[in-house]
């Protein structure tokens, strides 16, 4: 389980920045948090503070630069696939 505590002094924001990540659903609060996870809010962080974006902006983006890694690898998967297969099907 997260402890909010714990979260406030790893990011260095006040615990109600905190409270509202967490609202946001970043981060499963029912699990213990792993790496990826403190990346994920780490990266919220940044956002917030560097592009003066709102949690919920932060949080957004955050989403979509998953998922554009996501379907990057995929792609990536693809093109392998496809080149094995032989250059007629390209």
């Amino acid at each position: 389980m997260i402890d909010p505590n714990e979260l406030e002094q790893f990011l260095a924001i006040p615990r109600a920045a905190v409270d509202e990540l967490l609202s946001l659903g970043l981060v499963d609060e029912t699990t213990p948090l792993p790496q990826a996870a403190l990346s994920r809010l780490a990266l919220c962080l940044r956002l917030h503070q560097d592009l003066q974006l709102n949690w919920a902006g932060a949080a957004l983006a955050v989403e979509l630069l998953e998922e554009l890694r996501t379907l990057r690898l995929r792609v990536q998967q693809l093109e392998r696939l496809l080149d094995r297969l032989g250059p007629e099907l390209n």
